[in-house]
Protein backbone atom coordinates (compact mmCIF):
# COMPACT_ATOMS: atom_id res chain seq x y z
CA UNK A 1 0.00 0.00 0.00
CA UNK A 2 1.50 3.53 -0.54
CA UNK A 3 2.74 5.22 1.94
CA UNK A 4 1.04 8.22 1.87
CA UNK A 5 -2.50 6.41 2.15
CA UNK A 6 -1.02 4.78 5.28
CA UNK A 7 0.04 8.00 6.94
CA UNK A 8 -3.25 9.58 6.10
CA UNK A 9 -5.23 6.95 7.46
CA UNK A 10 -3.48 6.55 10.48
CA UNK A 11 -3.64 10.91 10.84
CA UNK A 12 -7.66 10.64 10.36
CA UNK A 13 -8.01 8.00 12.78
CA UNK A 14 -6.23 10.24 15.12
CA UNK A 15 -7.91 13.12 14.52
CA UNK A 16 -11.25 11.88 14.91
CA UNK A 17 -10.52 10.08 18.37
CA UNK A 18 -8.89 13.18 19.22
CA UNK A 19 -11.93 15.05 18.04
CA UNK A 20 -14.63 13.14 20.12
CA UNK A 21 -12.23 12.71 23.22
CA UNK A 22 -12.17 16.80 23.10
CA UNK A 23 -15.59 16.97 22.03
CA UNK A 24 -16.91 15.53 25.18
CA UNK A 25 -20.76 15.09 26.34
CA UNK A 26 -22.84 18.14 25.65
CA UNK A 27 -26.27 16.05 26.12
CA UNK A 28 -28.11 16.98 29.21
CA UNK A 29 -30.02 13.81 30.98
CA UNK A 30 -33.11 14.86 31.81
CA UNK A 31 -34.55 12.94 34.72
CA UNK A 32 -38.37 11.60 34.65
CA UNK A 33 -40.37 12.35 37.15
CA UNK A 34 -43.51 10.25 38.54
CA UNK A 35 -46.74 12.09 38.38
CA UNK A 36 -47.77 13.62 42.06
CA UNK A 37 -50.81 16.07 40.50
CA UNK A 38 -53.50 13.49 41.60
CA UNK A 39 -56.04 15.85 39.79
CA UNK A 40 -54.89 14.16 36.43
CA UNK A 41 -56.00 10.77 38.61
CA UNK A 42 -59.64 10.30 36.48
CA UNK A 43 -57.96 11.26 33.16
CA UNK A 44 -54.94 8.58 34.07
CA UNK A 45 -57.43 5.87 34.73
CA UNK A 46 -59.57 6.35 31.45
CA UNK A 47 -56.12 6.59 29.65
CA UNK A 48 -54.53 3.20 31.03
CA UNK A 49 -57.80 1.05 29.98
CA UNK A 50 -56.21 -1.17 26.85
CA UNK A 51 -54.02 -3.03 25.17
CA UNK A 52 -50.12 -2.26 26.07
CA UNK A 53 -47.23 -3.73 24.19
CA UNK A 54 -43.67 -3.90 25.80
CA UNK A 55 -41.46 -1.02 23.81
CA UNK A 56 -38.50 -3.46 24.82
CA UNK A 57 -40.42 -6.71 23.70
CA UNK A 58 -42.54 -6.71 21.75
CA UNK A 59 -44.35 -10.22 22.18
CA UNK A 60 -44.61 -8.62 25.60
CA UNK A 61 -48.47 -7.77 25.99
CA UNK A 62 -50.57 -5.95 29.27
CA UNK A 63 -53.84 -5.71 29.40
CA UNK A 64 -55.93 -3.11 32.01
CA UNK A 65 -59.68 -3.74 31.92
CA UNK A 66 -62.26 -1.03 32.81
CA UNK A 67 -63.27 -3.34 35.22
CA UNK A 68 -60.03 -3.07 37.17
CA UNK A 69 -59.04 -6.87 35.97
CA UNK A 70 -55.69 -7.32 34.57
CA UNK A 71 -53.93 -9.88 32.27
CA UNK A 72 -50.02 -10.34 30.97
CA UNK A 73 -49.23 -11.59 27.82
CA UNK A 74 -46.26 -13.44 26.35
CA UNK A 75 -46.21 -14.22 22.80
CA UNK A 76 -50.03 -14.36 22.76
CA UNK A 77 -50.10 -16.72 25.55
CA UNK A 78 -51.68 -15.24 28.77
CA UNK A 79 -49.02 -15.61 31.81
CA UNK A 80 -50.86 -14.53 34.48
CA UNK A 81 -53.98 -12.16 35.46
CA UNK A 82 -55.19 -10.27 38.52
CA UNK A 83 -56.24 -6.68 39.70
CA UNK A 84 -55.16 -3.35 39.05
CA UNK A 85 -56.29 -0.10 41.06
CA UNK A 86 -54.79 3.42 41.52
CA UNK A 87 -53.52 4.41 44.80
CA UNK A 88 -51.46 6.72 46.90
CA UNK A 89 -48.01 6.95 48.61
CA UNK A 90 -46.26 9.79 50.65
CA UNK A 91 -42.74 10.51 49.77
CA UNK A 92 -40.75 13.25 51.83
CA UNK A 93 -42.42 12.87 55.25
CA UNK A 94 -45.49 13.26 53.66
CA UNK A 95 -44.89 16.94 51.97
CA UNK A 96 -45.85 15.12 48.17
CA UNK A 97 -47.94 12.83 47.23
CA UNK A 98 -47.34 10.58 44.05
CA UNK A 99 -49.81 8.14 42.44
CA UNK A 100 -49.27 4.90 42.07
CA UNK A 101 -50.60 1.64 40.06
CA UNK A 102 -50.88 -1.30 42.34
CA UNK A 103 -51.82 -4.79 40.99
CA UNK A 104 -52.40 -7.77 42.42
CA UNK A 105 -51.66 -11.32 40.83
CA UNK A 106 -51.71 -14.64 42.68
CA UNK A 107 -52.38 -12.77 46.03
CA UNK A 108 -48.86 -10.88 45.32
CA UNK A 109 -48.89 -7.09 45.56
CA UNK A 110 -46.92 -5.18 42.94
CA UNK A 111 -46.65 -1.13 42.86
CA UNK A 112 -45.21 0.91 40.14
CA UNK A 113 -44.97 4.78 39.90
CA UNK A 114 -46.63 5.95 36.86
CA UNK A 115 -44.37 8.02 35.05
CA UNK A 116 -46.64 8.64 31.77
CA UNK A 117 -49.92 7.71 30.91
CA UNK A 118 -51.07 8.74 28.12
CA UNK A 119 -53.42 7.59 25.45
CA UNK A 120 -50.58 6.36 23.66
CA UNK A 121 -47.67 6.06 25.94
CA UNK A 122 -47.35 4.81 29.63
CA UNK A 123 -43.89 4.72 31.59
CA UNK A 124 -44.24 3.01 35.15
CA UNK A 125 -41.33 2.32 37.30
CA UNK A 126 -41.82 -1.06 39.46
CA UNK A 127 -40.57 0.10 43.11
CA UNK A 128 -39.59 -3.43 44.39
CA UNK A 129 -36.41 -3.41 41.54
CA UNK A 130 -36.63 0.35 40.18
CA UNK A 131 -37.38 -1.21 36.31
CA UNK A 132 -38.73 1.18 34.28
CA UNK A 133 -41.34 -0.14 31.91
CA UNK A 134 -41.71 1.23 28.70
CA UNK A 135 -45.09 0.53 27.00
CA UNK A 136 -47.12 1.50 23.81
CA UNK A 137 -50.89 1.45 23.23
CA UNK A 138 -51.38 -1.89 21.30
CA UNK A 139 -53.92 -3.16 19.04
CA UNK A 140 -56.29 -0.55 18.81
Amino acid sequence: MNKTVIISLVALTFFSGLWFILKGDNTTTVEPEPITDLSENEKAKDNIIGKWQAVDDSNAVIVFEADGTQKDFYEGEELSGGTWKFTTSSIDDGAETRMLLQTVINGEIYEYEIYVVTEKSLVLNYLARGDMLVYERFGE
